[in-house]
Order: structure tokens, then C-alpha cells, then sequence
């Protein structure tokens, strides 16, 4: 997500600071690469950030470079927060495509529209239900099951449906009909929060 790939430079930031009691920063690192490559007219190379990073701060940054530079590991928003006093706070935003909204209807994760009596994907989000399953933008959707949808009973289709349960999606791809089985997911939170945990606790 566009979070998760913001949040691993800040998650550095955070781990950097915490380990140090808020001595260093990635300001430090960013200053110390400065000094030693391109200050000296050389680019920075890429396998030079880590050794950086360890000799601003000390120790190891094996691990976390593993989990979350080079790896995709889930981020614990929850940790790196923390060494700021803050925490992630994620609203959901109304489900206005169903009647009954204590049911928690399926996620496709493909925005579509209205192209000429069609309904054409326009975009997928990275990670989604529709992204894994190997749905385009340009992707015609024809129907859901079986049974045929628009642009605007798509998500009326979906909010019968389960995260978790798979549904098969008929598309046009250029002239090519194909069903594609999709494993439906929970629709995420629409909205990211981070709030300070000390006011919190004063507050008690």
C-alpha cells in the first residue's frame, strides 16, 4: 500500500531514534553519505546505506533491512509509533453500497466506470483481491458468478459476499472472454490517523 511504502523510510527514522534515545535520526545517516560519497563527487551506492545506517547508530540493521527494505514484511506500525509517543488510527469509512452495514461485504479492490454501456476497470490497487488475481485496467466486467453486473450493482454483488469466499469474475480482455476466480478480501480502512498517545494518557 502507498502507506506501507511511506512508512518504512519513517519506520528507519523511528528504529534509528529509538535505539539511540533520540541521539541520531536519519538526518544523520542522510549527512554521514553526504560526507563520504557525494561530497567527494562519487554516487551513492545502494549496498552503502545499510553499513550507514549501522555506523550511525550502532549495531545491526541486518534484520530490519531484511523484514522491511529489501522484504515485505508486514510493518508493526504499532512498535515504531511507539518511540514517538504515537499511534496509527484507522477509521472506516460508511458503507453506503449496502442496506445492512453490521454484515461486512467483500472487497474486489477495482475501481470501475462507465465507458459506453461498458464497464471497464480503471484502475487496481497493489495487493488487492483483483491486483493478486491478475485483473487490468482495461479489463471489461462482465459479471460475478454468473451473473451479469455494471458499473453501478458491482459493489451490490460484492456486499453479498464474504472476505474470503471466492467469486469468478467474467471479464473482456481485448477480444478474449475469461473467468478469472478471485479470492475476495475485507474492504480496508479508508482513512489513517496518527494520534499522540501521551494526550491520551493525560487525559485520564
Amino acid at each position: 500500500s502507498d502507506l506501507g511504502s511511506g512508512f518504512r523510510i519513517a519506520a528507519l527514522d523511528l528504529e534509528i531514534r529509538g535505539r539511540t534515545k533520540g541521539a541520531k535520526s536519519l538526518d544523520d545517516v542522510l549527512r554521514y553519505l553526504w560526507e563520504t560519497y557525494a561530497k567527494q563527487g562519487k554516487g551513492v551506492p545502494e549496498e552503502a546505506v545499510q553499513p550507514a545506517v549501522e555506523s550511525v547508530a550502532g549495531g545491526s540493521f541486518e534484520e530490519f533491512f531484511d523484514k522491511y527494505i529489501s522484504g515485505t514484511d508486514e510493518i508493526d506500525y504499532a512498535r515504531f509509533l511507539a518511540v514517538a509517543d504515537r499511534r496509527l488510527v484507522t477509521e472506516a469509512a460508511p458503507r453506503k453500497d449496502r442496506v445492512d452495514e453490521s454484515t461486512p461485504g467483500a472487497w474486489l479492490g477495482a475501481n470501475v466506470r462507465l465507458d459506453d454501456g461498458r464497464t471497464v476497470v480503471t484502475t487496481v490497487l497493489e495487493d488487492s483481491p483483483a491486483w493478486k488475481a491478475g485483473i487490468n485496467s482495461g479489463d471489461e466486467i462482465l459479471a460475478v458468478d454468473g451473473a451479469r453486473v455494471t458499473s453501478t450493482t458491482l459493489n451490490d454483488r460484492l456486499a453479498d459476499r464474504a472476505p474470503g469466499e471466492e467469486a469468478r469474475v467474467t471479464i473482456f480482455r481485448r477480444d478474449a472472454l475469461l473467468t478469472i476466480p478471485v479470492r475476495l478480501g475485507e474492504r480496508p480502512p479508508e482513512t489513517y490517523k496518527i494520534e499522540k498517545i501521551a494526550a491520551e494518557k493525560s487525559s485520564q
